[in-house]
């Protein structure tokens, strides 16, 4: 196949997988390599899309933060996704920042979601129960500190 063939059928995938969500450009870059285009087709074709704004880090990482967010969870897990699709620091701190209130409210919905509710201050509860959601909200990406303030103090 001719380059000039080669980029216009990567250009097409791209735009057909960009028609289906948000990618970053790190993640674009590897579905277009698993489909075994050249390098210089894939450095091409990102960077026409970046010209006419199809594809975006910053938009992607706006996107991803606020899915995350909603589907319940923390900002570890977040920040940590970001990285492995390729979204620098700077991006990362731009759309993850928000205070701990934020983040302790998220957890609380989150535990609402999961267990029906939080655990109420002087609730006879065991510690296997709150051990159980303290292990649900670190599994979720929150840090031990939320955890702790959406928890309260452990009991049993």
């Amino acid at each position: 196949m001719k380059p000039a063939e080669e980029t216009r059928d990567a250009y097409q995938v791209a735009v057909k997988l960009l028609s289906q969500r948000e990618h970053s450009i790190q993640e674009l870059r590897r579905k277009l390599a698993r489909k075994e285009f050249s390098s210089d087709s894939i450095d091409a074709v990102v960077s026409t899309l970046q010209e006419s704004n199809l594809v975006s880090d910053a938009r992607y990482a706006e996107v991803f933060v606020r899915s995350r967010i909603n589907r319940g969870d923390g900002p570890m897990k977040v920040l940590a996704s970001l990285r492995e699709r390729g979204i620098d620091d700077e991006l990362i701190d731009q759309f993850l920042h928000y205070d701990d209130a934020f983040w302790i409210s998220r957890a609380e919905r989150a535990l609402d979601k999961k267990f029906g509710g939080r655990l109420k201050v002087g609730e006879e509860t065991g510690s296997d129960d709150w051990g159980k959601r303290a292990r649900f909200l670190a599994g979720r990406g929150f840090a031990a500190e939320i955890i702790y303030r959406s928890l309260g103090p452990q009991h049993g």
